[in-house]
């Protein structure tokens, strides 16, 4: 099992990336559980040492949120989609590094986030009226709160004047 001190191969894990480690060596700890003879390759590194990988600057890596790993007999495809499974689980991703020479690996990091397209108010807004589509129970506080706080801001527009004249 991988711990925080094994975790960096070189160097130790600064303090204030302890946290983002700790998430990064348990989803890697759970891999070795499910598949025995997986082999941890890399995880924190330094700038310097990323550096002298041949990482970029911005790696996963350097903020301990990266892990490279070799699963079991160098089995890549046999064992991918049970790790991918594994690490979807924690808002991480799989990437496919097993045709790399001489360093052939699956790394695992925070997930890309989507893009999120703002709708500007020159563009129109498709209401549905379907009464199929239903929203969650999120979506529905968020619509009653944004309708309280609507309220509350017009009732104290309405006391502020009153009080000014």
């Amino acid at each position: 099992m991988i711990t925080i001190s094994t975790f960096a191969t070189r160097d130790k894990v600064p303090a204030a990336l302890e946290a983002n480690a700790k998430m990064t060596i348990s989803i890697v700890n759970e891999i070795i559980s499910a598949i025995p003879g997986t082999q941890f390759t890399s995880g924190y590194r330094s700038a310097a040492h990323n550096k002298s990988v041949g990482g970029v600057p911005t790696s996963y890596h350097v903020k301990a949120l990266a892990a490279d790993i070799v699963p079991p007999g160098g089995q890549f495809q046999k064992y991918k989609a049970q790790i991918s499974a594994i690490v979807e689980k924690y808002g991480y991703e799989l990437i496919d590094e097993s045709t790399k020479k001489g360093a052939a690996h699956f790394h695992i990091e925070p997930a890309k986030k989507k893009k999120m397209i703002p709708v500007t108010p020159s563009e129109p807004v498709t209401v549905v009226n379907d009464p199929s589509v239903r929203l969650t129970d999120n979506q529905q506080t968020a619509g009653k709160s944004a309708m309280i706080l609507t309220v509350v801001g017009m009732i104290a527009f309405i006391v502020w004047t009153e009080t000014r004249t």
